[in-house]
């Protein structure tokens, strides 16, 4: 009687549990037991169900029951294999950048919103793996690239199991190392560095109302848990986490308004800049002290780049150097993994969304440091990982879980601005590039980016407000900025003239109109209620922009034969200085823009009154001397230029002798970028000697 055909059993484990022969849970995938081994989800695999096609049998084992022990052993042995194959697929290819995911079906025709990005939660992302992320029991993070786990795997025995890939990151360096790993402090003391509890809770508060929309690194609801935890088990709280906190109090302190009582609280100094240098540095110090206590040169995790990231930002924001700052943190990203899209991780929303904002913040400072480094380009390794953009979702609107955030909301939200602030951002790096040469090959190339920074100028003034009113801050503080490069674009135009008269026409005309966009922009800034939680930033880099746009005014001014200037460009310089002058008590930039732009604007007052036919005042009660500036014929090859005439009394000005076209052109696109790009000394050239000696 021949012997009945037995039917096949489908394995109902996955492929990573029956290659490695441990119990599967089969809840997957990924199954329970994979995400334990920190397996990529890529390799856990089913034969049937879970949306994968099942494992096809060899043919010939289908049709015939086994004839020896040798048959079944085939069929087994072709199923390993195919399941093999498929691994072998899923792996990146060579050419293809590390930290690429691939998008579904639905998203193949979507172009990316900006280099190195994707648009922002398309649908389910079905990603090629590139690593893994490792986490110690301490909750350091350590990025495994997939290389690396595919040899444990493919070295490992098939009679042992894979061990916790969680003890590759340990808490000490197993090998000699060159930092000391004893605590130079202990955390009491780094505790009471800390401001008194009111204080603390009053800086917080600060920095998520005027800093956190700015700069939306910080997933706020969870920082306020942690905060919370804090206040009860101060000791109990972990290093990288206190340097976080010092970190928010440091850059909070610059968003204080001066005429709060908690500066005086917390410092002894007699001036508001004082007292605000003091704290910060305090602040910072101690947000140092506690990465140092916390070892993070060879363990960190996402909280240890928020910290590094904040104090960049804020250094920026108060003039200052970060370029070594800013390589340590982009090579700690690279080491927590914030490179590969978070998708590829089994990562709740709310941590993939701050480590897409992460990345984000770092681009954006790499791009702007970049931009003043000749020759360093980072930026250019850095935009090859492709990452989505982060969601334009209101941190209270993130989810829990792994589901993707709702759709944008109306209006601008801190994300979305962020996210165009990075586009101009990409399209300054291009306009500091712009050298005569590429101008020469290509000469449509500056009207391009006119017309890519118009394109998105159209964009913002379209955008509705929201209910709170924080849309309006946002399009301020995007316009300017765009106009801010529209000026960067054109003012070239001063020292090399266009190659044609209407193009050099227009380039001046487009700096003339930019120039009193960013003034008006500003003093909207500065004046309206709705703008003051936010007006530290017209104390730092907005104030510098906006001295940049007086100044190229007052050039256009003197260089100006038709006639005497509007009274209406008269009175928005006059504000602009004012407004340096009112906020100068608090900034060092304002303080030094606000004795410059003065100097500028009594001579050009003095120039234009002594130029006039009839010898009339351009305002009431100015007293005019003979001495300043007189515009000359602009139509020379070298463009507009201005003569000196001596000084007849005592006291004479530095910028007798000086030729303010070719002074101003000396200066590249990007020093005007930030305050700490720019050589100081040379504008020090329009201060009269007794303010300089």
């Amino acid at each position: 009687m021949p012997r009945q055909q037995r039917k096949k059993r489908t394995p109902v484990s996955c492929e990573a549990c029956r290659e490695r022969k441990i119990r599967c849970t089969r809840d997957g995938p990924p199954c329970t037991t994979c995400i334990h081994r920190r397996v990529p989800r890529a390799h856990c695999i089913y034969s049937v169900g879970s949306g994968h096609s099942p494992l096809q049998s060899a043919p010939a084992h289908d049709s015939r029951p086994p004839e020896s022990s040798h048959a079944v052993d085939d069929s087994s042995l072709a199923s390993r294999v195919e399941a093999l194959e498929r691994i072998v697929r899923l792996q990146p290819t060579p050419g293809s950048a590390a930290g690429t995911a691939s998008l579904s079906t639905g998203d193949a025709d979507m172009a990316p919103v900006a280099s190195g990005f994707k648009e922002p939660y398309p649908g389910p992302c079905n990603s090629d793996q590139t690593g893994t992320l490792i986490t110690s029991s301490s909750g350091h993070v350590r990025f495994l690239p997939v290389a690396s786990t595919w040899n444990i795997i493919q070295g490992a025995s098939p009679d042992v199991s894979l061990p916790d890939q969680g003890n590759t990151v340990t808490d000490t360096p197993g090998a000699p190392y060159p930092f000391s790993r004893r605590n130079a402090e202990s955390q009491s003391a780094i505790l009471a560095m800390l401001p008194p509890p009111e204080f603390c809770h009053r800086l917080k508060d600060v920095y998520f109302q005027a800093v956190g929309p700015i700069f939306p690194i910080i997933h706020a609801p969870r920082f306020s848990k942690r905060y919370h935890r804090f206040t009860s088990d101060a000791e109990g709280a972990p290093m990288e986490w206190l340097a976080l906190l010092f970190a928010v109090l440091g850059t909070a302190v610059l968003a204080v308004d001066m005429d709060s009582p908690l500066l005086p609280s917390l410092s002894r100094k007699d001036t508001v800049l004082g007292r605000v240098t003091q704290l910060s540095e305090r602040y910072y110090s101690a947000a140092i002290k506690c990465l140092d206590m916390d070892h993070y040169l060879w363990r960190h995790n996402l909280t240890t780049l928020q910290t590094l990231l904040l104090i960049i930002y804020g250094i920026h924001h108060s003039r200052g150097q970060t370029w070594t700052l800013l390589g340590l943190a982009y090579h700690l990203a690279l080491s927590v993994g914030c490179h590969v899209d978070p998708s590829a991780f089994s990562l709740d929303t709310a941590s993939c969304e701050e480590r897409r904002r992460s990345w984000l913040a770092l681009m954006m400072l790499l791009c702007n440091q970049n931009m003043s480094m000749a020759g360093f380009d980072i930026l250019h390794t850095a935009k090859s990982f492709s990452i989505r953009l982060p969601a334009e979702a209101l941190d209270q609107d993130l989810p829990d879980g792994a589901h993707p955030p709702p759709p944008g909301q109306v209006g601008l939200t801190p994300v979305g601005y962020f996210i165009r602030k990075y586009r101009l951002f990409q399209l300054s790096s291009e306009i500091c590039s712009l050298s005569p040469a590429k101008q020469q090959a290509d000469p449509t190339l500056l009207r391009r980016l006119d017309a890519a920074l118009r394109l998105e100028q159209d964009r913002l003034t379209q955008i509705r407000d929201n209910a709170s009113g924080a849309s309006a801050v946002f399009r301020n503080l995007l316009l300017s900025f765009s106009h801010h490069l529209i000026v960067l674009l054109h003012c070239r135009v001063f020292r090399r003239p266009a190659p044609s008269a209407d193009d050099d026409a227009w380039s001046k005309e487009c700096c003339w109109d930019s120039a009193r966009q960013v003034l008006a922009l500003h003093a909207d800034f500065a004046h309206l209620p709705a703008f003051k939680p936010h007006r530290w930033y017209i104390r730092g880099r907005g104030a510098f922009h906006a001295f940049h746009a007086a100044v190229v005014l007052v050039l256009l001014v003197s260089a100006d034969r038709r006639g005497s200037p509007s009274a209406e460009v008269m009175q928005a310089l006059g504000n602009c200085l004012q407004c340096l002058e009112s906020f100068g008590t608090q900034s060092q930039i304002c303080a030094r823009s606000a004795s410059i732009l003065g100097h500028l604007l009594t001579k050009v007052t003095n120039s234009t009154s002594s130029s006039q036919s009839q010898g009339a005042n351009v305002e009431a009660g100015v007293q005019t001397s003979s001495a300043g500036l007189v515009p000359v014929d602009d139509a020379s090859s070298s463009g507009a230029q201005v003569r000196q005439q001596p000084e007849r009394h005592g006291g004479g000005g530095l910028m007798d002798g000086v030729d303010l076209n070719n002074l101003l052109g000396n200066f590249a696109p990007g020093q005007w970028l930030d305050a700490d790009y720019i050589d100081w000394q040379q504008l020090d050239m329009f201060m009269p000697w007794s303010d300089t000696v």
